[in-house]
């Protein structure tokens, strides 16, 4: 089972640490910290209450689920009220009233977590108010049955049907949070599964197989094409093209050679390279991101029920009333002490927050409904609540406001060339590649009417470009030689020679998403919005300005973003969007996190509170004015049944 703070049971990987949260769970380490925001001896159990603010969720109670609790409650209470209007006969009514099956199964819950939440953190919740009310209806019964000669107020002729009543309530309210609240996140799980398990090590010149755990800075490993990259390292022999978008967030595949860089967990897309590991495989920063999610999810709390914020305020005013008219109405009106006693136990009855503690659950449960008919599917109740108060909204860019589609966005000459030479040049050298560069240059000249003239002797250079001759002309297209002096104002961009002179330049881009704009300035309406992204600034500050974002931050790294989300936070709530194993960490840490899944990682949609399955925009933001709504329809709803107890 999950706990409400997000941490897992005992079978939980990743040696994260066992504590108690409501559920029954024991904390193992020295005053480690519950989602609760409680910070527990070892041994201790956490105090912290139920879903639904009625603290169902005690461990004792856990032989059955919410809804066969609720199943059984329900028959008996009909049963109950059957009894009571004598459609059906039955001996010894209300002391055998079948509504005990009611209080039992779903109010004794309730009263061990109100009397944990009193005894271990001296605080009064909704469970509090609610075994308040129970006791008091029972009370009423007792009353009744000491003396027989008193009318019942009650139109059931049994007080332990009103008690079951207010039980059956509270754990249909926690069943309605249940359908719609999803096991912990797996996130960890899945960006450890984008780390290879076996790497092949070079020794002098035999290759042996080897866990990856247990690479070590210095070693030489053998890295085949279309496989993942096992360390963190430099490229000793071969070049090759890089898909580094788990980690970078990157569209492209990055052209690598010797000397270059790689990372471990990206994913060698052409030839087979040699590389040597500069760091051992706990130090990769793919072991660093699966720690950056591990914290940042630790640190996520819970939000506190506003059924238990008024408890402790209620409580208290419903003893004194009940107080009060007790003894009015025993020496001001005369009553009998029996009847006055009724008067003041009714009033504990009708102050139960039936309504009060319904009044979030079933908005929510609502508003995932809706959500869901939108193709947005919500995890928990949590964070329909969180995203409707967040303040600050940080966008990725990479496949979250771009579609992750590489186009061409440019195309320079240099001095003595025409912009129609470079294009159709370098269509003529790509037609042999399946490089995502060379379809989109392939693409342009076909949506452009472009003739490709007819070309011999064409070569695919791995981790470089292509090449192919060209009425007797040698042309190249790829990746520009170490020092080459142009000033691109995309991130991604080739050049394309004749011979030995430099024709021009294919500058690539990836296209804003259809609806951003208008997304972002409804989001805008009620919240600041930034865009975090890893590509660099030009293309960061393009992307910002077509999305209609001013404030942006590029060349981040995935513990950078991190960093940046704590940053621009404040003291606000804050909703991180992303698709990328790489965004991960960032959705982990934030107050909300939306994953769009269409092009997201598994990691992302994992990690993340909700997913949009469309991948529009337009649905965050979309949610974002849901959420507000069921905000509105929580508020209301407090306000009114407090009036009617009232």
């Amino acid at each position: 089972m999950s706990c409400c703070c997000h941490h897992k049971d005992k079978e939980r990987k990743f040696g994260e640490e066992q504590h108690s949260c409501g559920c029954g769970h024991i904390h193992s380490e020295e005053h480690s910290a519950c989602g609760c925001g409680s910070h527990e001896p070892k041994g201790a159990r956490c105090c912290n209450s139920g879903s639904c603010g009625c603290g169902q969720s005690s461990s004792k109670f856990n032989f059955l689920s919410s809804g066969a609790r609720v199943i059984i409650a329900l028959a008996a209470l009909v049963l109950s009220f059957c009894i009571a209007r004598e459609w059906i006969g039955w001996r010894g009514f209300p002391l055998t009233d079948p509504s005990w099956l009611a209080v039992i199964l779903c109010g004794l819950p309730i009263m061990a977590n109100a009397r944990r939440a009193f005894v271990y953190e001296r605080k009064l919740t909704a469970a509090a108010l609610i075994s308040v009310a129970m006791l008091a209806a029972i009370l009423l019964q007792i009353i009744y049955i000491l003396n027989p000669s008193m009318q019942g107020g009650h139109g059931h002729q049994s007080y332990i049907f009103a008690a079951g009543e207010i039980a059956f309530l509270m754990a249909l309210g926690e069943m309605i949070e249940d359908l719609t609240i999803k096991k912990s996140r797996s996130g960890i799980e899945k960006i450890l599964s984008l780390s290879p398990q076996k790497a092949l090590l070079k020794t002098g010149d035999a290759v042996s197989e080897i866990e990856a755990a247990q690479i070590k800075a210095g070693d030489i490993l053998i890295v085949k094409p279309f496989s993942a990259i096992p360390a963190d390292g430099v490229i000793l022999k071969g070049s090759t093209s890089v898909n580094q978008a788990n980690l970078t967030g990157e569209s492209a595949p990055v052209e690598k050679s010797e000397g270059d860089e790689v990372l471990a967990g990206t994913l060698n897309a052409e030839s087979q390279i040699e590389i040597r590991a500069e760091k051992d495989a706990a130090q990769t920063a793919l072991s660093k991101m699966i720690a950056l999610v591990k914290e940042a999810e630790g640190k996520r709390a819970p939000i506190a029920r506003i059924a238990d914020k008024w408890a402790s305020y209620i409580v208290p005013a419903a003893i004194l009333i009940s107080i009060i008219v007790g003894l009015f109405a025993f020496f001001v009106l005369g009553k009998p002490a029996v009847e006055a006693a009724t008067r003041g136990v009714t009033i504990l009855v009708v102050f139960c927050p039936c309504a009060l503690v319904l009044a979030t659950p079933t908005a929510i449960a609502a508003g995932i409904g809706c959500a869901a008919r939108l193709g947005i599917l919500v995890k928990s109740a949590e964070a329909l609540e969180t995203l409707g108060k967040c303040k600050v909204f940080a966008f990725d860019k990479t496949g979250t406001l771009t579609r992750g589609k590489i186009k061409v966005s440019k195309i320079t000459a240099f001095s003595g060339f025409e912009k129609s030479d470079v294009i159709r040049l370098a269509a003529a050298a790509e037609a042999a590649s399946t490089h995502p560069f060379a379809a989109a240059v392939l693409n342009f000249a076909k949506q452009n009417s472009v003739e490709i003239p007819a070309s011999e002797n064409k070569k695919v250079l791995p981790g470089f470009g292509a090449e192919c001759e060209v009425g007797g002309k040698k042309i190249y297209v790829g990746k520009p030689e170490r020092g080459f002096d142009f000033n691109a104002e995309s991130a991604s961009f080739a050049i394309v020679k004749i011979g030995e002179d430099f024709a021009g330049a294919v500058e690539f881009s990836d296209e804003i998403k259809s609806g951003a704009a208008e997304a972002v300035s409804e989001i805008s309406r009620s919240a600041r919005c930034v865009m975090l992204t890893g590509d660099n600034e030009n293309s960061a500050r393009k992307a910002a300005a077509e999305a209609g974002i001013v404030e942006f931050y590029a060349g981040l790294l995935p513990a950078q973003k991190l960093e940046k989300i704590r940053e621009i936070r404040g003291g606000e709530k804050i909703c991180m969007v992303g698709d990328g194993a790489n965004d991960a960490p960032s959705l982990a840490s934030a107050d909300c996190s939306i994953a769009m899944g269409a092009l997201g990682s598994d990691a992302a949609i994992e990690t993340a509170q909700i997913t949009v399955m469309n991948d529009s925009l337009k649905s965050v933001s979309a949610i974002f004015a849901l959420s507000k709504r069921a905000i509105s329809t929580i508020k209301i709803n407090i306000a009114v049944s407090m009036l009617v107890n009232f």
